[in-house]
Formats: C-alpha cells, sequence, structure tokens
C-alpha cells in the first residue's frame, strides 16, 4: 500500500504496464492527480498502451500497475483504478491538515473511504496536535475541562495524567497518526 499522511505538494502517480515488463521492456509515465479533467487519464492510460505496443510488438490489453505514489494522503493499492483514485482525492482537495489527519485515523480505524470523508465532514472528531502519548491528550482535555479549577497547585502538580490518559483510552477512540491524537466520536 502506497501512502504519505499529508497531501502535501503535488500528487503524483507512476503507472507501469505490466504485459511489457514481463517481455523486458520498462514502459510507464506519471500523472498528477487530483484532474477535473477525467480524459486526460483515459488519454494517459492509452498513451501507455500504445507505448507498450510498440516496444513489445505486440497487440495487448494493457495491464496496469502503479509503483509509486508522491504524496498520497490515503492508502492505495497497486492495482486500484486511477479514476477511483482521482475521484477520491477530488472529495478531499480542500480539506485541511487537521482533516487529512483525521481521515487517516478514520480510515485506520477501518471505515470505508465514502464514510470516512462523511465523517470528517460532519466534524465527528477532535485533533490532538503535538501528542505523542495519551498523557499528552490527557493534559489536553483537563485543560479544555478545567477538571482542576479549585485544586489546590499541589493537587495539580500531583494529578496523574497518565491514568487520565489511560481512561480517556479505554472510554473513547483515540487513535495516534504521526505525532497527533485523533479522538473519533
Amino acid at each position: 500500500m502506497l501512502y504519505s499522511e499529508t497531501m502535501s505538494g503535488e500528487i503524483k502517480i507512476w503507472v507501469q504496464e505490466m504485459n511489457a515488463y514481463h517481455m523486458g521492456h520498462l514502459v510507464g509515465g506519471s500523472i498528477q492527480l487530483p484532474t477535473e479533467d477525467e480524459e486526460e487519464i483515459t488519454k494517459f492510460m492509452e498513451d501507455l498502451l500504445q507505448k507498450s505496443q510498440v516496444a513489445t510488438g505486440e497487440s495487448t490489453s494493457g495491464r496496469f500497475q502503479i509503483i509509486k505514489a508522491e504524496n498520497m494522503p490515503f492508502k492505495i493499492n497497486s492495482t486500484d483504478d486511477l479514476n477511483d483514485i482521482n475521484h477520491k482525492l477530488q472529495d478531499i482537495e480542500f480539506f485541511d491538515e487537521d482533516e487529512l489527519i483525521a481521515l487517516t485515523a478514520f480510515l485506520e480505524d477501518s471505515t470505508d473511504f465514502d464514510s470516512a470523508v462523511v465523517f470528517v465532514n460532519n466534524q465527528e472528531y477532535r485533533v490532538y496536535n503535538n501528542c505523542f502519548e495519551m498523557e499528552d491528550v490527557a493534559r489536553e482535555v483537563a485543560e479544555e475541562k478545567n477538571i482542576l479549577h479549585g485544586c489546590t497547585p499541589i493537587a495539580k502538580e500531583f494529578f496523574d495524567y497518565t491514568a487520565y490518559g489511560e481512561y480517556l483510552e479505554e472510554n473513547g477512540t483515540y487513535l495516534y497518526v504521526s505525532g497527533n491524537y485523533v479522538h473519533l466520536f
């Protein structure tokens, strides 16, 4: 599975025609996605097929495999359809960094892509940035909910954030995504 955890920069996908490859020829190319023009994808695939037929001297139906994906915000398989990938990228093209982090968390939680997009659009999550352990999340939650309000400074100093983090994790869905925790509602 090929992906990157953020949608930073342009997304490029390198595709190889496998019939030519098995005959000893490297026939492939890259395409930038998402694109509004689906004809661009069709033309790209037709060009690869034509190059394959020229390289091998044989007519082929075309078996394409994704060999590299750069800056992909979600996992793809080497045999995924470029049009499907393009549609998914269009769905999330304007997501900010927290939304992409949340999307990754929903997908890691075995949510299908379309449902994950709906959950993100409905803001059914909370991202805790720069939290590397549940103890970090517990500190943020305690501060947000003001749970130590009225406690003496000594009580605040000895509050067990590790235990509170464990409690939060046992009673909710928190997923770690590259330096952030995401609470799924």
